[in-house]
């Protein structure tokens, strides 16, 4: 699914987004779905629901967290549905809603779960029911059908993808159009990105990347969303699902067409791709010292010290610097430094205390502390979860093997414990929004000293779900296994649906994937609901979608297959396929958190978030 975030302000509009799943970035927050797009329980709310205009809220720490949290909160646990449900049932379901009805929300859900859920079957191929759709006239379902087509994982969907992303005549007959439109070639890109992450061939990785170079390369593309599309379709080439890396040669090679592309950019000072593409070296580079790594470093050194940038190409080198620089790495910590002092850029500060966090060091922790302790207020909250990150990222002193797909971190030092005791004093006095970012740092800081206060103000507020939610989150990443009743009683909250979401996450955590018959339960029963009331029904399937409990499968599927509830209550019909489709997913974080990691969403093209039908937008 969409990255399964956290940390909410309040649940959204609740219907089917786009493409099938639930909304993952803010709308209006009012229960009012206007155009019945969108309802993720996950952010927090902004400007409106559609239109294309900004809608992510990119000065809340709950927005970053709700985008990045995944990997900290969840952990990477496999799917436990086995190929024979696929096979035998979940696929088949699919299959049956989509033959018995053209409503566009249960189309687009329906493909996206079929997607994630894709392997052989006897009967149909998988392939050939997407294809069909790529040429519907509902434009939302043929943009799913494409997005469906990457998440299949198979080599043999390239050369389709690939033709629409350049519009070749192939391509434009696969979608049935005299062109193929900006907003599908976008996300051919992604769904590119997509199948190559979710492969270990080598092969298959080498074509998609010289699809994304031949566009870079393409001084006619001029497209905003076709270009940052593809720097981050190439972002998802540094590993797979699988857990195999990059070879060595497809790095040089992608990271040496982005320098290029680059310092093109910059000279035409195009700020929004010229910020997708620093944040793209660095997450195929990664932390390192090779030559690649320090030519990346000055580059976006360079960027730093350039005063005739747009805004946001600052923090996406903050945001890399973030995710390249090592402790001894003093020039680019001193151009970290010197960027996050400048008051003029309000969310460098914000994102630099993230940056510090991923660093470490000791440099880095004393500006994190500075920060926390007498920074401004709307950057103290910021500093808190950046002080959870360094200790988080604090090296293991002992080798350990924790379970396999845990999130455990092993043995660390006294930094850890430390910083813990500097977050839980302040915890203790602070108000509510910074106890609720203090508690996700104490979570990922692992400071279950904590706990004990954490679980008596989550009681005590439970109606809070500002502050309970996250709470409940920081209790989980410390695996405090007594605040296991805690976080069931929040699950009962069936009418708190952000709380309801969040609870589940926690549990997700716990393994207690035996929670999730309250969510099915819930699920079921609302039917023929008023979209004011939709929210409901999508924290249900928030929460089906966090839990992944194979055992659900049956019964989603038989509300999927159900064709008559299919034509008079597609609603129910639609959160049954996306949630079906979150728990059948092959990849263990889903294709929207390996997207939203260290993404600058701040630089927004239509296509990467406008509160309805963005990649960020969908899961």
């Amino acid at each position: 699914m969409f990255g399964l975030t956290i940390a909410t302000l309040c649940l959204l509009t609740a219907t089917l987004p786009a493409h099938g799943g639930q909304y993952r970035g803010p709308t209006n927050g009012s229960g009012a779905p206007g155009n019945l797009r969108g309802g993720n329980p996950s952010l927090p709310s902004g400007g409106p629901l559609t239109g294309g205009t900004a809608t992510l809220d990119v000065q809340s720490w709950r927005v970053w967290w709700g985008l990045n949290s995944e990997p900290y909160v969840r952990g990477l646990r496999p799917s436990l549905v086995t190929d024979e449900q696929r096979r035998k049932v979940v696929l088949p379901s699919l299959k049956a809603a989509l033959d018995a009805t053209n409503n566009p929300d249960v189309n687009s859900a329906c493909l996206i779960a079929m997607g994630k859920s894709a392997i052989n079957h006897p009967d149909f191929d998988v392939l050939d029911v997407i294809r069909e759709r790529m040429k519907r006239s509902n434009l939302e379902v043929r943009e799913a059908a494409v997005l469906a087509m990457g998440l299949t994982g198979r080599s043999d969907a390239f050369e389709e993808l690939d033709a629409v992303l350049r519009n070749t005549t192939a391509g434009r007959k696969l979608v049935g159009r005299a062109k193929v439109g900006n907003r599908a070639r976008t996300f051919a890109a992604y769904a590119l990105g997509m199948l190559a992450n979710r492969s270990d061939s080598t092969v298959l990785k080498t074509q998609v990347l010289g699809s994304f170079v031949a566009m870079l390369e393409d001084k006619s593309l001029k497209d905003r969303d076709v270009l940052t599309g593809v720097l981050n379709g190439m972002r998802l080439l540094g590993g797979s699902t699988k857990g195999g890396a990059i070879d060595r040669r497809l790095l040089w090679r992608a990271t040496g067409a982005i320098e290029q592309h680059q310092k093109r950019r910059m000279r035409d000072q195009d700020g929004a791709v010229q910020s997708h593409g620093l944040t793209a070296l660095a997450a195929l580079l990664g932390h390192g010292d090779s030559s690649s790594h320090q030519r990346a470093k000055e580059l976006i050194v360079s960027v730093l010290k350039r005063r005739n940038q747009e805004a946001t190409t600052y923090v996406s080198a903050t945001i890399a610097l973030g995710n390249l620089t090592s402790p001894g790495d003093k020039p680019q910590i001193d151009a970290l430094v010197r960027a996050v002092s400048r008051p003029a850029d309000s969310l460098v500060p914000k994102f630099g205390m993230i940056a510090f966090g991923k660093i470490g060091g000791k440099t880095c922790l004393d500006h994190l502390k500075r920060a926390f302790k007498r920074g401004k207020r709307d950057v103290r909250p910021w500093a808190a979860i950046g002080l959870g990150l360094l200790a988080h990222h604090e090296p293991v002193q002992q080798p350990t093997s924790p379970p396999t797909g845990t999130a455990s971190r092993g043995v660390k030092s006294k930094l850890a414990p430390t910083i813990g005791a500097l977050l839980h004093k302040a915890f203790k006095k602070e108000k509510k929004e910074m106890q609720a970012a203090i508690g996700i740092a104490l979570g990922l800081a692992g400071y279950t000293a904590a706990a004990e206060d954490m679980r008596k103000l989550a009681t005590k507020y439970m109606s809070n779900e500002d502050l309970a939610g996250p709470l409940c989150l920081g209790l989980a990443m410390m695996e405090d296994k007594a605040s296991i009743p805690l976080a069931l009683d929040a699950m009962r909250r069936v009418d708190r649906p952000v709380l309801f979401g969040q609870a589940s996450l926690a549990l997700a955590r716990f393994d207690r994937r035996d929670a999730s018959a309250t969510a099915v339960g819930a699920l079921q029963s609302m039917t023929n609901i008023h979209p004011m009331f939709l929210r409901q029904l999508a924290g249900a399937a928030q929460a089906i979608s966090h839990l992944r409990n194979p055992n659900d499968v049956t019964v989603l599927s038989t509300i999927v297959a159900d064709t008559k509830r299919a034509k008079r209550d597609a609603y129910s019909v639609a959160f049954a396929a996306a949630a079906l489709g979150a728990v059948a997913d092959r990849d263990p974080m889903g294709f929207g958190a390996r997207i939203a990691q260290g993404m600058n969403y701040a630089a927004r093209v239509q296509t990467i978030s406008n509160g309805h039908n963005g990649i960020l937008d969908i899961f």
